[in-house]
């Protein structure tokens, strides 16, 4: 739709074993999946928000084309409708006031013509 949306350049959260930033002697297991499921939770986050993000935009440029069409039926199309019927209308004036000329002229000229 020629909508700018953002793409986040994610970079994994997720930690290597070695690197929990905590000592691995002193804890237990249920830290380690506690971490590893919150840096999953983290990586979710940044897509939502991507995902949200380019949603919301496009949301934003739905409703402005919706605007568009809106003005386009309820405004600019029959202003444009009812100038052609104007323009039509002066036309065909223009037209018989230009056959009842030429008639007055053809009368004007056979009567000449007679006398």
């Amino acid at each position: 739709m020629g909508v700018n949306v953002p793409a986040f350049d994610q970079k994994h959260v997720v930690r290597s074993a070695l690197a929990p930033g905590y000592p691995l002697t002193g804890t237990s297991v249920t830290i380690d999946e506690t971490a590893a499921a919150f840096e999953a939770d983290v990586d979710s986050a940044i897509q939502l928000a991507e995902s949200e993000l380019r949603l919301t935009r496009l949301a934003a440029e739905t409703q402005r084309t919706s605007r568009r069409v809106n003005a386009l039926q309820h405004a600019l199309i029959p202003r444009l409708v009812a100038e052609r019927n104007y323009i039509l209308m002066a036309l065909d004036e223009r037209k018989r006031g230009d056959h009842f000329r030429l008639k007055h002229v053809k009368q004007t000229l056979r009567r000449r013509c007679v006398e």
